[in-house]
């Protein structure tokens, strides 16, 4: 099996930002994934996936049991079948240890919103549909309230999740 991906990405000048890879808008959080092997057929896959995925995803492609629980998920039905989908959020963070200049945030990704929590308690809240660069924020709009309040639920489930807990499916 063959994986490919990358670091995260890399600003120029996008959102105001001169240069750097420490936040979570979409130009720095988004990566490549590409996978050709046994049981991975030649197709495109528009599924929400993260690092942690490919630990899982080696393992299960050699027949090993992991040693520890994962907190990922093998990504190999989701590329074998067409009809596989993974329906999970995703979490973002920097570390809290950062240089001043930086503000440490956890956010969390779905595939229509993004939920941002800096750590002064400041927020963003991304509609992606409506507003894919991530311009404005809808965190003080209104219709936006419920929206907001279910995904803070789920990022402070997130950010201390271990295993299956990791991995539990959502609907949007």
């Amino acid at each position: 099996m063959i994986i490919f991906t990358a670091d995260n990405g890399f600003f120029t000048g996008e959102h105001r930002i001169p240069g750097g890879k420490i936040h979570h808008y979409e130009e720095a959080s988004r990566v490549p994934l590409l996978m050709r092997g046994p049981g991975v057929p030649r197709r495109r896959v528009f599924e929400q996936v993260a690092n942690v995925d490919l630990a899982s995803t080696i393992l299960d492609a050699g027949n090993a049991r992991p040693t520890r629980a994962q907190d990922g998920r093998s990504l190999l039905r989701t590329a074998a079948d067409p009809k596989a989908t993974i329906n999970r959020d995703i979490l973002l963070e920097n570390g809290p240890r950062l240089p001043e200049r930086f503000q440490y945030y956890r956010a969390i990704r779905t595939p229509r919103f993004k939920f941002v929590r800096y750590g002064n308690g400041e927020r963003e809240l991304y509609d992606l549909l409506a507003d894919p660069l991530e311009d404005r924020s809808r965190h003080r709009v209104k219709r936006y309230n419920r929206v907001e309040r279910r995904l803070a639920r789920r990022l402070r489930a997130l950010q201390d999740c271990k295993g299956a807990s990791c991995r539990k499916e959502f609907r949007e």
